[in-house]
């Protein structure tokens, strides 16, 4: 049987993965701040989600709550979208405003 507390620990999961989708970076700010059970890997494991859709503010939101920028391979997925190259630009300094190293083996990958 499901605790109450791990029934509410899924909502508000759930919760945080639509406010992703959303963009809803007010909704997601109040999420962790609300929480204190959402730490960085919490941010870094949501982050496939603004970085394949190109969404600045919302991968800003999540780099500032401790993402990992460098960690997961979902820079390939931003670079096989069809973004424009400003975007792309747009999205590697953010990354790397956040300390992700391009020379580095996991990180390089968006840049081939």
């Amino acid at each position: 049987m499901v605790s109450k507390a791990e029934r509410q620990l899924r909502q508000t999961h759930k919760e945080f993965i639509a406010a992703v989708e959303a963009n809803d970076v007010g909704r997601i700010r109040s999420l962790f701040r609300d929480n204190p059970s959402f730490d960085r890997d919490k941010a870094t494991g949501a982050m496939f989600i603004p970085v394949t859709g190109g969404h600045l503010e919302t991968t800003r939101c999540l780099l500032e709550f401790g993402a990992d920028p460098a960690r997961g391979a979902s820079w390939r997925y931003f670079r096989q979208q069809e973004h424009p190259r400003d975007r792309l630009l747009d999205m590697l300094k953010l990354l790397g405003e956040f300390g992700c190293d391009f020379q580095t083996h996991k990180s390089s990958a968006i840049l081939r």
